[in-house]
């Protein structure tokens, strides 16, 4: 498992500021991570390298690690192309911290801006026409209320061309198939289609479990698909060689202490998958809110008294839902907390689909990214 950190000589001689920012700064290349990263760079080298263009899914639910995947090809190209990384206003992003939703690599070439890769959020409930505009928006391209969708279509492709955009990634494209009828999932569909055909451009959907369903709506897409990776949270197992412990024992060399909690025992690697489900993005952040608070306080260590405040603070949850409490961890009780979990998250997955809460607010942070 490979760390983009390394530990300072001692913890205690750093600032708050200092040790939060490393932790800030922790990525795990797990399993999942790499085979997803891989098919990405795949999709990326393959431009133009053959007649057709084609189309890779990366789905999973959310804090799976679905977008750290994909911000990590764009530091990782940006730092290739010595180019500069813009947001959907073609504002400089300064390399620091999670991406905007919407970015690319930007670069001056002989004739004009060159856009290796960009990444589109597409928004809620997206129809055909406001895709397009998101796209060009990215692209550096303003876009007029009164232009028809043939319009639209016609100058992303120009630009697309023009701009040598390689490898196009739509953040979030469940939202083309979700809360919409046939017909208008089929016209958003038909831009991807399109643009596979007329522009070449290799392109990279990314989204909820749904976004499969695309290849459902456009016959001519899956003679195009290259790939459907799926992420998933880890699965409960203990053993040493799991995954699941794996990332944990990197995660524990990470923590700002000289002398680290073991994630990995056990009891506490139980619980710590009863309060997150398995999913990487809600063990980074559990971890970082009982580390920030034992900071605060001026402690040298994590116990599980903080881990069991902070899932508190996170979730809500009462006491006796509380994976950290000091109960011992029975056969009964492990049932119980984990069907609770189940319980919640599905709450919030129903949530998510009826839009009552945002799935990736633009000033998030994101503690898996440094």
């Amino acid at each position: 498992m490979n760390m983009h950190t390394g530990n300072p000589t001692s913890f205690s001689q750093m600032s708050d500021e200092e040790r939060l920012k490393h932790l800030g700064a922790f990525q795990a290349e797990t399993r999942q991570f790499k085979e997803a990263k891989q098919a990405l760079q795949r999709l990326y080298r393959g431009w133009q390298t053959t007649n057709d263009a084609h189309l890779l899914l990366i789905s999973g639910d959310s804090a799976v690690g679905k977008t750290t995947v994909v911000d990590d090809i764009i530091y990782e190209q940006e730092q290739e192309w010595m180019g500069i990384v813009t947001d959907g206003k073609s504002e400089i992003h300064e390399p620091q911290g999670p991406l905007p939703p919407t970015v690319g690599i930007t670069k001056e070439g002989p004739n004009g801006f060159i856009r290796p890769i960009s990444k589109v959020f597409v928004e809620p409930k997206a129809r055909a026409r406001g895709l397009l505009r998101d796209t060009l928006h990215a692209l550096g391209v303003r876009t007029n209320v009164h232009e028809t969708f043939g319009e639209l279509m016609d100058r992303l492709q120009r630009h697309v061309v023009a701009q040598k955009v390689r490898l196009l990634i739509l953040d979030e494209v469940h939202h083309v198939v979700e809360g919409h009828g046939s017909s208008t999932a089929y016209e958003a569909v038909e831009v991807i289609k399109m643009l596979l055909l007329q522009a070449r451009v290799q392109i990279a959907c990314v989204g909820l479990p749904v976004t499969e369903t695309i290849l459902d709506r456009n016959p001519e897409l899956p003679r195009h698909c290259r790939g459907r990776i799926k992420m998933v949270p880890f699965e409960r197992e203990l053993s040493p060689r799991s995954d699941y412990i794996r990332f944990l024992k990197a995660l524990s060399r990470e923590l700002p202490f000289d002398k680290p909690p073991n994630l990995t025992e056990s009891d506490l690697a139980l619980r710590m998958h009863l309060a997150t489900g398995g999913f990487i993005g809600h063990i980074i952040n559990l971890v970082h809110a009982a580390a920030e608070i034992s900071i605060e306080r001026g402690l040298e260590a994590l116990p599980q008294t903080l881990l069991a405040e902070a899932y508190k603070n996170i979730s809500g949850a009462p006491a006796a839902d509380n994976p950290f409490s000091p109960e011992i961890m029975d056969d009964a009780t492990v049932t119980r907390l984990a069907k609770r979990g189940d319980q919640r998250r599905d709450e919030g997955k129903a949530a998510d689909r009826e839009g009552k809460r945002p799935r990736n607010p633009k000033n998030k942070p994101d503690f898996t990214k440094r």
